[in-house]
């Protein structure tokens, strides 16, 4: 049986409202949640709804391209996918920026964003990236451990629309035939809002038959599936590093959002949605974004990109 649209956002809203008694220790202020725009069967993200969603911009002969998202965490550290920072593409196009606060990709970074209704934000932020830590087993053909950790020049100060995301669930979190939220900006920077949708994950071996008809064989076959799978009510590709979140309930009432995984990549196939799963590497995330990452060894050659008095520098956090 298919769902409307209706049916799916009521069921999740269901879901959310169950009791949840396993907690789990939680950044403050973080994950912020406004049960109106939770409620909001939109597709447009509202101009403060998901304040954690940053673009990471890399450096061009046409100025500044944003093709990757990143995932604020702390106020120095964002979250990506490790395929955002291949070293070869690197060469030819640097990684120099994070843009956070941004909603209207059509409007000029420097301006604020307005919504139909004439409601508008803050200017956004661009932020120079100080280092990149890749995880230290990440595995491109078997999609494993496709993470890596944005260390910013400096933190940011936080605002109702820049504001970091929670790591904690604070419940056991079940993937297999749940709904989850995901959002971000359109691969087609023309779409002039962000947005956001609803999937419904797939169970293993109907993950497997998803990872087959992308071409990821060697993760489907792999013993251990490692990403997650989903079936989406959004037709429109999202950029990769769209934040797929879970919701935590206090006194059956949604809270905050937390961080279950990051988009890897989204198809027009059945809408297949391929997601990085981040909450078995919250221990490496905590530890790295702890400790002086200059002090760890550069694993693979550092790809140098220069500001006036900063140099990013990508580093294996083994």
């Amino acid at each position: 049986m298919r769902l409307s649209a209706t049916q799916i956002w009521q069921l999740l809203l269901l879901v959310v409202n169950l009791k949840q008694v396993v907690l789990a220790q939680d950044e403050p202020n973080c994950g912020y949640l406004k049960e109106a725009s939770f409620a909001n069967r939109s597709n447009v993200v509202d101009l403060n709804e998901h304040p954690w969603i940053a673009r990471v911009g890399y450096e061009t002969d046409r100025g500044i391209a944003y093709k990757c998202l990143a995932i604020l965490i702390t106020r120095q550290h964002l979250l990506a996918p490790a395929q955002c920072f291949n070293e070869v593409a690197l060469k030819a196009e640097p990684v120099r920026w994070v843009l956070l606060g941004d909603w209207n990709p059509t409007n000029p970074f420097m301006e604020r964003d307005c919504d139909a209704r004439q409601n508008c934000n803050q200017v956004p932020l661009l932020m120079g990236i100080d280092e990149i830590i890749i995880h230290p087993n990440y595995d491109e053909r078997m999609l494993a451990n496709n993470l890596s950790i944005l260390k910013l020049i400096q933190p940011v100060t936080f605002s109702n629309f820049i504001s970091p995301i929670c790591l904690h669930a604070r419940k056991t979190i079940s993937y297999s035939g749940q709904y989850f939220i995901y959002a971000g900006f359109a691969v087609n920077e023309k779409i002039g809002y962000k947005l956001k949708a609803v999937t419904q994950l797939q169970e293993t071996m109907r993950c497997r038959e998803t990872l087959m008809r992308q071409n990821y064989v060697r993760a489907a076959l792999a013993f251990t599936v490692n990403p997650l799978c989903g079936n989406s009510n959004q037709t429109t590709p999202l950029v990769s590093g769209s934040p797929l979140m879970g919701v935590n309930v206090e006194s059956a009432k949604p809270q905050s959002y937390y961080l279950a995984g990051l988009l890897q990549t989204m198809t027009n196939q059945n809408n297949s949605v391929i997601f990085i799963r981040v909450q078995p590497h919250i221990e490496w995330i905590e530890k790295s974004t702890r400790i002086e990452t200059s002090t760890l060894p550069t694993i693979i050659p550092a790809h140098l990109v220069r500001y006036e008095k900063h140099t990013t520098r990508i580093v294996n956090a083994k």
